[in-house]
């Protein structure tokens, strides 16, 4: 319905640019995914509740939110609450095994301190998306890991009130998340590449990134 005009505009490239822009802020996440809104929001969530200013930037290359995970149909989880309520208040898998496993799967490529962060969190994560951001999953985990081992610990999204599939109602779950950041003071910017890293030797940290518009070329730093 968009008269020809749009045509027009949408294959019109931006002017370039050639400015730097100095962004100052205590936390920078790069990549606003499923993992990126999370850590954004719980970080501005954790600021606030301290009394703390929320100086938080999140940046994305691409146009939009929610990354590979606006297209995902269940999370994996690792002993949530909700599920444990259901099993007498026991575990659904033995973490150790778990553990062990995931080790032995990745044969080797895992990097054991991401892994152990993934086990010991990701059901106080799942608790945390349903009971706090109104994430809605089924009642029934789906077993499932590798073809010889099964975990109870794939949860599917569940649709929303209108009856969308869960992959539509992931959009509102994101924006959900998006909403409570922006509410608490942090920021965003999309087409926004982060490319590289500001690495201090002396004290061995990072302590920024470098980042580049998509649209017109500007520099962040």
């Amino acid at each position: 319905g968009s008269g020809e005009s749009a045509i027009s505009a949408f294959l019109t490239l931006p002017e370039e640019s050639d400015e730097t822009v100095t962004i100052d802020t205590d936390i920078v996440v790069v990549g606003m995914g499923a993992s990126g809104l999370a850590t954004l929001t719980r970080a501005a969530e954790t600021l606030a509740a301290a009394g703390q200013e929320v100086n938080i930037l999140g940046i994305e290359k691409n146009a939009y939110y929610g990354g590979c995970s606006l297209m995902a149909s269940d999370f994996f989880a690792v002993n949530p609450q909700r599920h444990q309520e259901k099993n007498n208040g026991e575990n659904f898998m033995d973490v150790d095994v778990m553990r062990r496993v995931w080790f032995e799967y990745t044969e080797g490529d895992g990097k054991q301190e991401m892994i152990d962060i993934m086990i010991d969190y990701s059901g106080e994560a799942l608790d945390w998306l349903e009971f706090d951001h109104g994430y809605e999953f089924a009642e029934k985990a789906i077993e499932g890991f590798t073809g010889e081992d099964s975990f109870a610990g794939k949860i599917q999204f569940l649709p929303n009130d209108n009856g969308a599939t869960n992959k539509v109602a992931m959009h509102q779950y994101f924006t959900n998340l998006v909403d409570t950041y922006t509410s608490l003071g942090g920021e965003y910017m999309l087409e926004t590449e982060g490319y590289d890293l500001i690495y201090d030797e002396a004290s061995n940290t990072v302590t920024g990134v470098k980042a580049r518009s998509m649209a017109d070329g500007t520099e962040y730093v």
